[in-house]
């Protein structure tokens, strides 16, 4: 019995970034990560780290044009709300810590 269904397309792989600006990624993202670090100091280093590494991979990903300045303002962007949302978020987690001790 033969399929009617259609044969899956592959799709087209990503050209990947040269070596010689993987190197030069890595120090901005290191600049990135310490003028961000010190504009939010409520949000935890590895945290500012993570955003920044995984603003600046989605971009790659995405095939945007990735420049160091884009990487920073959107991480800035989405530390901006998180920062935000860090009030809303402790006391919930300190609340639930009591009930919990005390139960």
């Amino acid at each position: 019995m033969t399929s009617l269904a259609a044969p899956r397309v592959q799709p087209e792989p990503v050209p990947t970034t040269p070596a010689c600006h993987e190197n030069a990624a890595i120090a901005d993202t290191q600049g990135m990560v310490s003028r961000l670090a010190l504009e939010f100091p409520a949000v935890d280093r590895q945290i500012v780290d993570r955003q920044v590494r995984d603003t600046w991979n989605c971009a790659t990903h995405l095939s945007a044009d990735v420049t160091p300045d884009v990487v920073e303002e959107l991480a800035r962007e989405h530390l901006i709300a998180l920062d935000g949302s860090l009030d809303l978020i402790r006391p919930v987690r300190a609340h639930g810590r009591r009930r919990e001790a005390a139960g």
